[in-house]
């Protein structure tokens, strides 16, 4: 039998589901929106999650592919240099960028950027065709890491005790199931 308290609870769910479409919450995904360079013969796509950098733990993606054939690359070595503006001590890091096991064609790394401003990323691509035929280049992507959105983790958090409160009521009502 449906009670008033079933309905009242599904439709907080349906309601949260349907609020949630509405509303594009960020998590550790797929990258949907790539800046394109064009390098020669070459298109070098960079994202991001979150789409917009923010101060913090970023992940960004990467692919190479020929501009004519629209092939991507797989097995290149790919590096991703960060660095600030306004920095005036030239500190700069490098990392390498892998290939993902379930998609080959993009590379990605994880980085942090430690403040908000202006952020250049240089990224050194070599292209191993074989022995005899490499090649070498570099292109230049500019960003703007934001403050992150504080309204994400209270929503997140809110969601994860409405969970467990929900799931904790209705359980206690079939293991201690009252008689009527």
């Amino acid at each position: 039998m449906i009670t008033s308290k079933t309905i009242i609870s599904l439709s907080f769910i349906f309601g949260f589901l349907f609020f949630s479409l509405l509303i594009p919450i960020e998590a550790n995904g797929s990258v949907k929106n790539y800046q394109e360079n064009q390098v020669g013969k070459f298109v070098v796509g960079l994202g991001s999650v979150p789409d917009q950098p923010t101060k913090g733990l970023n992940h960004f993606a990467l692919y190479v592919r020929q501009k004519e054939s629209q092939e991507k690359f797989q097995n290149l070595k790919v590096y991703l240099s960060a660095s600030m503006e306004n920095m005036n001590s030239g500190q700069t890091f490098k990392s390498e960028m892998n290939n993902t096991l379930f998609d080959p064609e993009y590379y990605e790394v994880d980085i942090s950027l430690d403040s908000e401003g202006k952020w250049f990323l240089l990224v050194d691509v070599l292209i191993n065709e074989n022995q005899l035929d490499s090649h070498n280049f570099s292109t230049l992507f500019e960003i703007d890491a934001v403050s992150p959105n504080p309204l994400n983790s209270f929503l997140t958090l809110a969601l994860l005790g409405f969970l467990v409160i929900f799931v904790l009521k209705y359980a206690s009502n079939i293991i201690f199931k009252r008689p009527k």
